[in-house]
């Protein structure tokens, strides 16, 4: 990780010669001489502070990708007692208390049910979420097709695209992360639609980016 560096001093500024000074040629050839000095350092200031900005930047994302693992943790602590698997796997009665996953979400039961199948999480209201609990990828290749319930991380140098599924279902959810600092990754949309809209989308602000499909197109959160 790049680490932040103070600024250096600035340099002094030698007197600039007043009109009728008698030493007028003497100090404007001081000052003179002192430019290339004040451009070496505007120089050096201008790579400090891209060098901070590039500390932070990467300081910040190493700070979510902390907070997705503590609250990934925090979902498993609540849920692993009474977790009962994929929801798509479980058959007939289910009593509380019970937790599933279910299109990369934890859900709490709240409801005891006669047919699990008949209730699904999301659509029902017998069942709650803890919270998005999606497993992360570290994308170092310049393509990569999502899963439903992943979380990629875009860390290769060149631009990235993701391709969305095509035909995923209700509520499914997809969690893109820039990580390579880059304005030109993209989101192939693979036949479906973004925001209702039947074009890709371009990841033009190095931020993350949750997607749900919802009513037959992806929305962002």
């Amino acid at each position: 990780m790049t680490s932040p560096v103070a600024p250096d001093a600035a340099p002094s500024v030698p007197e600039f010669p007043a009109l009728g000074d008698t030493s007028y040629n003497t100090k404007a050839y001081n000052w003179g001489s002192w430019m290339p000095s004040l451009v070496t350092w505007v120089t050096g200031a201008v790579s400090k502070a891209y060098q901070n900005a590039l500390s932070a930047f990467e300081s910040a994302t190493a700070s979510a990708a902390s907070a997705a693992a503590s609250e990934a943790s925090a979902v498993t602590s609540m849920a692993g007692s009474n977790f009962k698997g994929d929801w798509a796997g479980l058959t007939g009665v289910l009593n509380k208390p019970a937790s599933v996953a279910y299109a990369g979400r934890v859900w709490l039961l709240l409801d005891n049910l006669a047919d699990v199948t008949a209730a699904v999480p999301g659509v029902s209201a017998s069942w709650r979420a803890y919270d998005v609990f999606l497993p992360l990828v570290q994308v170092t290749g310049t393509a990569q097709t999502a899963v439903a319930g992943y979380h990629y991380s875009l860390n290769n140098a060149a631009a990235t695209t993701i391709t969305l599924p095509a035909s995923p279902a209700e509520g499914a959810m997809v969690w893109i992360t820039v990580a390579n600092g880059r304005y030109d990754n993209s989101i192939a949309r693979n036949g479906s639609t973004i925001m209702a809209l039947a074009e890709d989308m371009l990841l033009d602000n190095p931020i993350s980016y949750q997607l749900r499909f919802i009513n037959g197109s992806w929305r962002l959160l």
